[in-house]
């Protein structure tokens, strides 16, 4: 997770409507959006879910035909439920990174009752906390991961990251958060929630698909609960939460943030969903995920 410098990039969020693009170029520390756009709606998500690779790759090939003969790095990143996480902590660590990524399919199939062969894991080692190692995994779905890379061969184009969400929000944010806090983000079509520890390495991540019912309210009382409960799980060892960060689009602050405020008061910071990005011309990229999948790592 560092920065690294690179004049333009473009972003691809897969999501159930379908697929959104933004290019971004570098000038400095500031990242201005060049074009974005969503492609017209397909059930990309749920068909590559099936193995199919047919409505994602016709949809990328617009891609294809925007960038033209330049070379631009693309970032894919998939929403983050259907993405299995978990940062375990382990009094030992192999040493080979073989066999760490297979203790950490094994673990998270384990946690998530799937079968080691249904996922395919990456692992990041963390450091130590204490006696114990910090392993960070993030697991997909084989059959998903397949097709959607099957796809982006068939579109003539060549990821060269394919992430959680979270995972790219994180990197773009990180000099922004405090250390030892919490992190809810408010998505179209779900909230994510990530807890961090002094040194801002990630502790615990946990996604859901948004219920858009009648009350916003009571989503966000439920995203509440879930908090609490995180947060004593997390702090009942000595450890702490000092802040929570939320990042909410323009047009549910007037319905959620009350809430969220009412409940954390003093402890609550609100990030902006065009964090880091220089110009002001970007109300049209309502996700902090798609503009922060487009910043080259």
């Amino acid at each position: 997770m560092d920065w690294r410098a690179s004049k333009r990039c473009i972003g691809l969020t897969l999501e159930c409507g379908g697929l959104n693009v933004v290019e971004s170029r570098h000038e400095g520390r500031a990242h201005v959006v060049g074009w974005a756009r969503a492609m017209s709606p397909i059930p990309a998500l749920e068909a590559a879910r099936r193995g199919e690779t047919q409505p994602l790759a016709e949809a990328l090939l617009a891609v294809r035909e925007r960038i033209g003969r330049r070379f631009v790095p693309i970032q894919l990143a998939l929403p983050d439920p259907v993405v299995s996480t978990a940062v375990f902590e382990l009094e030992e660590i192999p040493p080979r990174e073989q066999a760490r990524r297979a203790l950490a399919a094994w673990r998270l199939a384990r946690d998530y009752q799937r079968e080691p062969a249904e996922l395919a894991c990456t692992a990041q080692y963390l450091g130590r906390d204490g006696d114990r190692h910090l392993l960070l995994v993030f697991g997909i779905e084989r059959r998903l991961r397949e097709a959607v890379l099957a796809a982006v061969r068939e579109a003539g184009l060549q990821v060269r990251v394919a992430d959680a969400a979270a995972a790219y929000r994180f990197n773009h944010a990180r000099a922004s958060l405090a250390p030892e806090a919490a992190w809810i983000t408010m998505e179209g079509e779900y909230w994510s929630m990530m807890l961090w520890d002094a040194q801002r390495r990630p502790r615990y991540l946990r996604a859901a698909w948004r219920d858009r019912g009648p009350d916003p309210g009571g989503e966000a009382e439920a995203i509440l609960r879930e908090l609490e409960r995180a947060t004593r799980a997390y702090t009942a060892s000595g450890r702490a939460v000092s802040h929570v960060q939320l990042t909410v689009p323009a047009e549910e602050r007037e319905a959620l943030l009350p809430v969220f405020a009412e409940r954390l008061g003093e402890s609550l910071e609100e990030l902006p969903v065009h964090l880091g990005f220089a110009n002001g011309g970007l109300c049209d990229v309502p996700s902090l995920t798609r503009l922060a999948a487009s910043v080259y790592r």
